[in-house]
């Protein structure tokens, strides 16, 4: 799959493993939970911006991991 930009195809993602699938709006990415990973690279643009900005994204679980796959107590 690609990791393109929404909104800026200047600004595109380096896909390692992920996978590309349905979204719930249009494409999305499948990580396996072994090492899948999109990389940002170092733009010039991030070190230029001069106030606060935001990445959002959407995530869904394929189920809750367990308490020792976290290693820690789940709330």
């Amino acid at each position: 799959g690609n990791a393109t930009s929404s909104n800026n195809a200047t600004y595109n993602g380096i896909n390692n493993g992920a996978t590309e699938g349905e979204g719930k709006l249009g494409r999305s990415m499948s990580f396996d939970g072994n090492n899948d990973y999109i990389e940002l690279p170092n733009y010039t643009y991030w070190t230029s911006i001069k106030k606060d900005f935001t990445i959002s994204l959407w995530f869904k679980l394929d189920r809750l991991p367990t308490e020792e796959e976290v290693g820690m107590e789940l709330v």
